[in-house]
């Protein structure tokens, strides 16, 4: 494995709140995508053997796990509250209020249907998306086997680092993203 996957664990964009071990599992991953297999595996200071168990753990420390980060969003009703109040429901909301001290309370109630229907649309719309990701993070393997110290060890997928060698086989699902270097 030659660092965290950009598409699931990692942004490509430096993030400021991100720990420097992320950070530098990030930049090796993107130096390495130009360079053959063998120059990869120097610069990861790795080799066809994988690293020691060791070598590893202090990689594990340095970079910390191999993990999706479990977001902690708002409640639901808040959820819910916040496709209430965005800008264009907030301009809804004021042309139901003048509809209302204008003397036309149907436009006022048709206005604040439309602001409500609106909302749980795009409630429900932003719920089902957060429900795949969810279901997504359900499909990655927990564990993987990689060669550390020249023998085959089966690992907790979280506990990949940017260096090990990964071993697959068919049907195996991939935890992280990889170079292949014989297939």
């Amino acid at each position: 494995r030659l660092g965290r996957s950009a598409r699931t664990r990692r942004s490509p964009v430096v993030d400021p709140g991100r720990s420097e071990g992320s950070r530098d599992a990030h930049d090796i991953l993107l130096r390495v995508t130009a360079l053959d297999w063998a120059a990869a595996l120097q610069s990861l200071r790795s080799s066809r053997e994988g690293l020691s168990v060791e070598d590893a753990a202090a990689r594990l420390a340095s970079a910390g796990p191999n993990e999706l980060p479990t977001p902690h969003g708002p409640s639901l009703p808040s959820q819910f509250a916040e496709q209430l109040i965005h800008f264009f429901a907030l301009m809804l909301w004021v042309a139901a209020g003048l509809a209302f001290v204008g003397g036309m309370p149907a436009l006022g109630v048709a206005i604040v249907v439309v602001i409500v229907v609106n909302g749980a649309f795009s409630f429900f719309q932003e719920y089902r998306a957060e429900r795949a990701v969810r279901a997504l993070s359900a499909l990655l393997p927990e564990t993987v086997v990689v060669r550390r110290g020249g023998r085959k060890r089966t690992v907790p997928a979280a506990e990949l680092v940017p260096g090990d060698i990964v071993l697959l086989k068919e049907g195996d699902r991939i935890s992280a993203d990889a170079r292949v270097i014989r297939s």
